[in-house]
């Protein structure tokens, strides 16, 4: 092997500007900037996930290019966020410490997005300590399936370079409405369903039976819907249909009350969530017709799940009544997010959640351990930040109002003796372990059923 002396060139460079190693110490050919300079300055910038060195998803919605500004010793740095109206609950830290940021809008489109917002870009900007800082940005985002993104932003120092003006220029059309995540890789979603009839009518009468949820499990290429059947004792002959084909099914039951009724779950293999799938079945006491349904996934609301299994609607099946005045308790669930910190957080948490429903509001408790290492403590109701008040001088217990049981709860904290990292997680009360605790009927007797 003769090397050709001609082609040799000096590659190191190309590599340190390329490599994803989530550092920003790079200097490239900038040399003759002083970056702590009074100015403006254009910089690129790196989206990487928050515990590795890959592409975050969140670069879809962030532009690729930053304005660094230096005024009156201090340093600032703006990026856009295409299609902000779809972000919730944005948080920025800068070197592990929450920061205040400014938003302004730069973009308008025509029309309102799903929840009747402006559609808008955005530009936000906060104060950093030097292009060296570990930057990390925290939001929901509504498209792929209302997630909790978490994504390091690393500035690319070999880039800067001085500007006149602080106008970005970057790609609108990322953010469009076509944006929904995938499940092509192995895992289990959740995901809502929407059922029809022969008529192309929503069957609302069907919801005693089918449930409206299901759950997707891929592994190795392969997809599996899992639905529940709320009263399987009464459904015969079912059968489920891909894309006009009987399918194997399997039929799996999960829970057999007193009174006779039995909750199965029915599980099959799809293509995907575009797949045309069926369900016959014939109903007792339905003069044995035969029921078809058209089972269409919300793609819209997918969400991440830790275990491949149903928290079935108890509201219809509990025989407690949590709308009336009362102290109530259940057992709690940690569930898994996109940034999966459950296993992290369980030494935190109490086992149990306390609701305390009076005068047609509700609140719920949530119980600590170690309460004295927990600091920073954020409540999530629905996506949205919430008050929250501490019922004892320890800490170790919090209460805030939430609109009913089945919303989302998602707490954030930060944990001394994991250095103070911030813990992201939501939990659930698990409804069938719901018990009376104090109920109280307005000149009633207490009542504990």
């Amino acid at each position: 092997v003769v090397p050709n002396k001609e082609t040799l060139k000096f590659i190191k460079e190309d590599i340190e500007e390329e490599k994803p190693d989530g550092n920003n110490n790079n200097t490239g050919n900038n040399g003759n900037i002083n970056e702590g300079e009074d100015g403006l300055y254009k910089i690129k910038i790196k989206t990487l996930k928050e515990n590795d060195n890959s592409e975050s998803m969140a670069i879809t919605f962030l532009s690729e290019e930053a304005i660094y500004e230096v005024k009156n010793g201090k340093r600032y740095i703006k990026f856009v966020l295409i299609r902000s109206d779809w972000m919730k609950d944005k948080e920025v830290f800068v070197d592990g410490k929450k920061v205040n940021y400014d938003l302004s809008t730069i973009k308008e489109y025509d029309g309102k997005n799903e929840e009747g917002k402006d559609k808008i870009d955005s530009m936000i900007k906060f104060e950093i300590p030097s292009l060296d800082s570990k930057i990390e940005c925290k939001m929901t985002i509504i498209p792929i399936g209302n997630i909790r993104v978490a994504f390091r932003l690393i500035p690319q120092k070999s880039t800067l370079t001085k500007t006149e003006s602080d106008h970005i220029h970057y790609n609108s059309s990322k953010g469009r409405d076509n944006v929904k995540i995938e499940i092509d890789k192995d895992g289990i979603y959740g995901v809502d369903l929407k059922l029809v009839n022969e008529k192309g009518e929503e069957a609302s009468q069907v919801k005693e039976y089918i449930g409206q949820k299901a759950n997707i499990k891929v592994k190795d290429s392969k997809k599996h819907m899992k639905m529940l059947l709320k009263r399987s004792q009464e459904i015969k002959n079912i059968k489920a249909i891909v894309e006009g084909k009987d399918v194997e099914h399997k039929i799996e039951e999960i829970k057999k009350d007193e009174d006779g009724r039995i909750v199965s779950t029915i599980q099959f293999e799809i293509a995907s969530l575009d797949s045309k799938i069926k369900l016959e079945m014939d109903i007792a006491g339905k003069q044995n017709k035969k029921l078809i349904l058209q089972v269409i996934p919300k793609k819209e609301s997918i969400v991440i799940k830790e275990k491949d299994d149903f928290e079935y609607d108890m509201n219809e099946s509990s025989k407690i009544n949590l709308e009336e005045n009362g102290i109530y308790e259940a057992k709690v669930e940690i569930l898994k997010e996109i940034n999966d910190h459950s296993e992290m957080a369980k030494p935190y948490l109490g086992e149990n959640i306390r609701l305390r429903v009076e005068d047609k509001k509700t609140y719920m408790t949530v119980f600590f351990e170690k309460s004295e290492e927990i600091k920073d403590l954020t409540v999530f109701v629905d996506w949205s930040s919430v008050k929250y008040e501490w019922k004892d001088t320890e800490h170790r217990e919090v209460e805030f109002e939430i609109p009913n049981i089945d919303s989302k709860f998602r707490l954030h904290m930060n944990v001394e003796s994991v250095k103070n990292k911030r813990l992201e997680f939501s939990i659930s009360p698990k409804k069938e372990t719901f018990k009376v605790k104090d109920q109280k009927n307005k000149g009633e007797n207490n009542n504990e059923k």
